[in-house]
């Protein structure tokens, strides 16, 4: 059976309490699966592009933590995949490229 974006928590135990409490809010008005769906449309517009490059996106409406977050639970769904590194045009350090899962 393969795991729902509900499924998939997104704090960790050394996160402060009100992390946990953030996810929860996040999930029950939809806002965490609303995001993930807007960062995987970023992904399939501009395959290949670093979080940097996504968040930088003309008219891309989450910061590049947001992106960061998202593009983590998208590859944990295996809806996302890193496909190698090469020196992002934004940050102009070696990062991480991602494409929509085959």
């Amino acid at each position: 059976m393969q795991m729902t974006f509900a499924d998939i928590p997104q704090t960790h135990s050394h996160d402060p309490q009100s992390s946990y409490g953030a996810e929860t809010r996040h999930r029950e008005n939809g806002r965490m699966a609303t995001h993930a769906d807007y960062v995987l449309d970023l992904v399939r517009r501009w395959p290949n592009f670093t979080s940097r490059e996504l968040s930088e996106t003309d008219g891309c409406r989450l910061d590049l933590v947001v992106v960061r977050r998202r593009l983590t639970t998208l590859l944990n769904q295996g809806l996302v995949e890193q496909v190698g590194e090469r020196k992002c045009t934004v940050a102009r350090t070696k990062a991480v490229v991602w494409r929509e899962a085959k």
